[in-house]
């Protein structure tokens, strides 16, 4: 009977043991595949007499070279490169906030989703911390935000709803989807609305969809936009500079 107990113990370990090698290798097949960055990318990575860019080990930061208390740190979306989001962010930072795009495990938010908190720490001089993200990314910011809601002003979602409850909280939201958006789930992002707190803002892009927020090309399942990419994040990033009490572009134009 020991002999046959020791051997059902080595055969259970051994399956046990393959099972683990297989889902080892589905989990790199999944996550290795993702969405890259474009080339289009490429010139928002240079510093110039405006913005210096830093790049971090587990984030990219935008910073003006003006004084300025206020910053925003972006969760990217679910498979997506992080430097994909560096024209949106770069173009917010040109507003006067330092913006930072954290790099997540795997390309995926739920590895890291308090990866806010660390970078924080590095900028002490921001005083007046806002925190977003596109889809995935947006859903795990604003959990971020919920269990530190004393460190954030704000909270925004591209193309994400908040499946933490901020009703209760001090804090401000802004949420901005598109009209051709196909992958954004519309049943649970408004049952989500009731989790949003009193201090809520909404605004949909016309003819944007899931993927313009970020330079990483077409993606599976989602609508045609009537817009360009470029069009889309430059009334994505009015709104946030709204929201964020930044400059706005005619400010910025006369500044030039």
């Amino acid at each position: 009977m020991r002999r046959q107990s020791r051997k059902r113990f080595a055969n259970t370990v051994i399956l046990l043991l393959c099972m683990a090698i297989v889902l080892s290798f589905l989990f790199s097949i999944y996550v290795s595949d993702y969405y890259h960055a474009t080339q289009e990318t490429a010139s928002s990575l240079l510093s110039d007499d405006t913005i210096t860019v830093i790049k971090g080990d587990h984030y990219l930061a935008m910073v003006p070279t003006v004084e300025t208390e206020k910053g925003f740190i972006f969760y990217p979306g679910g498979k997506v490169d992080y430097l994909a989001y560096t024209p949106l962010m770069r173009a917010l930072a040109e507003r006067g906030a330092v913006c930072i795009v954290a790099k997540m495990p795997f390309q995926l938010a739920i590895f890291d989703g308090n990866a806010a908190e660390d970078i924080r720490t590095r900028y002490p001089l921001v005083s007046e911390w806002y925190i977003g993200g596109h889809s995935l990314g947006g859903m795990m910011a604003a959990s971020c935000a919920a269990r530190n809601v004393g460190e954030y002003r704000g909270v925004v979602l591209l193309a994400a709803y908040s499946m933490s409850d901020l009703s209760g909280s001090s804090l401000s939201l802004l949420s901005i989807y598109g009209s051709r958006d196909s992958i954004l789930n519309l049943d649970k992002y408004e049952r989500a609305k009731s989790k949003w707190p009193s201090d809520a803002t909404e605004i949909v892009i016309e003819g944007a969809n899931h993927a313009g927020y970020g330079n990483y090309g077409e993606q599976r399942d989602d609508s045609a936009a009537r817009i360009d990419s470029s069009e889309q994040q430059r009334q994505a990033v009015e709104a946030i500079a709204s929201f964020m009490g930044l400059s706005s572009e005619e400010e910025q134009e006369v500044a030039r």
